[in-house]
């Protein structure tokens, strides 16, 4: 699944702490091929954060093309559907709309969102659904046993479908580990991996928690 591939692929190439211009250049080619919004997010993290600036520049430049002449070319029309400004707009939406679902009216996402489509693939609806279902417990301890009996959910968010299974409790454990854990030899691995999990759950696929517990675990010892 690229959406999971390309930011387990960036933050690997973080961990290897390379600030070989001919790398850098690779991994943003192969970003590119792989053609993930996910992707283009975590590259953008990397390359900020290593002050890249050269990479940066032809980046902006590559994005308002692709924003400004996405029908004269097909790879621009390509990349403006995963980084278009209409495209990340929307996509903020969505996830503002399924984050609240548990208080929004889940019949009025669609005037919200201004979808025009009849086709619900944000999720929103089914986890809405399941939200309405949940009691005080299920806040605390998530809500496994209303899934189990629940059809036609969805929608990516990774850190929303942690809350849902397991509830708060889930993120008293982790955010400690993880807080405890970073330091500056993993920070930039750590948070392409934490912000890519916005989207598809990227730090809870088996690869992704193999990188992510490997990450957490690199320190001035073993840099």
């Amino acid at each position: 699944m690229a959406n999971v591939t390309a930011p387990i692929m960036i933050a690997i190439f973080a961990l290897l702490n390379t600030s070989n211009k001919f790398s850098t250049l690779i991994i943003t080619f192969v970003t590119l091929v792989i053609m993930s919004g996910t992707g283009f997010i975590a590259l953008a993290i990397y390359l900020i954060l290593k002050k890249e600036y050269l990479f940066i520049f032809l980046g902006i430049i590559f994005i308002v093309l692709a924003n400004v002449l996405p029908s004269y070319s097909i790879i621009f029309e390509l990349i403006n559907s995963r980084i278009g400004v209409e495209y990340v707009w929307e996509l903020i939406k969505v996830k503002f709309y399924q984050f609240g679902s548990f208080y929004l009216d889940a019949e009025g996402y669609k005037d919200f969102l201004g979808l025009k489509v009849e086709k619900d693939d944000t999720g929103i609806v089914g986890i809405n659904a399941i939200f309405t279902q949940f009691e005080l417990h299920n806040y605390l301890f998530g809500g496994l046993n209303i899934i189990n009996g629940q059809s036609g959910f969805g929608g990516d968010f990774g850190w929303l479908w942690l809350f849902i299974c397991f509830g708060l409790l889930s993120f008293l454990i982790l955010i400690p580990i993880i807080i405890s854990n970073i330091n500056k030899y993993n920070f930039i691995p750590v948070l392409i991996l934490l912000i890519s999990t916005f989207h598809y759950p990227v730090i809870f696929y088996i690869s992704g928690q193999i990188v992510f517990a490997y990450a957490l675990t690199r320190n001035k010892k073993n840099k």
